[in-house]
């Protein structure tokens, strides 16, 4: 199956193109906002790669299966449904990962933790531990920026 080709054919309503950077040939929907694009590589399985994302999609037993898991997760990106957040901690990147834009809560500190460990207490408490003390960042960005935020605290 030609995964970039599948691709093509989806997103046509999009601004795409295939590019090949450093021997690495990749898919790319262009973000009509001059913003970071998505970028779908097929070097070890399926890539997805916007701003600080990155999701593999290699977890189904065909490519057809991590196809179109790969397009929902997209579907969800260019619809606003998905923003990927990313923690920083004196300046160094922590972790992230993406979240279904109504799942954050930024109305205080803890929310915002809480939104990134669920009903996990004591991964709540690890990761309030390893922030106490310092200056964190929290920053969300959206395909279109309606919902980008930085957000600093400090625990």
């Amino acid at each position: 199956m030609d995964v970039f080709a599948a691709l093509a054919e989806r997103y046509k309503e999009q601004e795409t193109r295939i590019e090949t950077i450093d021997g690495i040939r990749r898919f790319v929907i262009i973000n009509p906002q001059g913003r970071d694009n998505i970028k779908i590589t097929m070097e070890e399985g399926i890539l997805f790669s916007y701003s600080f994302q990155h999701a593999h999609f290699d977890f189904y037993s065909s490519v057809e299966e991590n196809l179109e898991a790969l397009m929902e997760y997209i579907d969800d990106f260019l619809t606003g449904r998905q923003v990927c957040c990313e923690f920083f901690k004196e300046g160094e990147d922590l972790f992230g990962g993406s979240r279904y834009t109504h799942d954050i809560d930024i109305s205080t500190t803890e929310s915002l933790l809480k939104s990134f460990t669920g009903d996990n207490e004591p991964l709540y408490q690890s990761f309030c531990k390893h922030l106490r003390g310092s200056e964190c960042r929290c920053c969300i960005r959206g395909w279109n920026g309606s919902e980008d935020r930085d957000i600093d605290f400090v625990l």
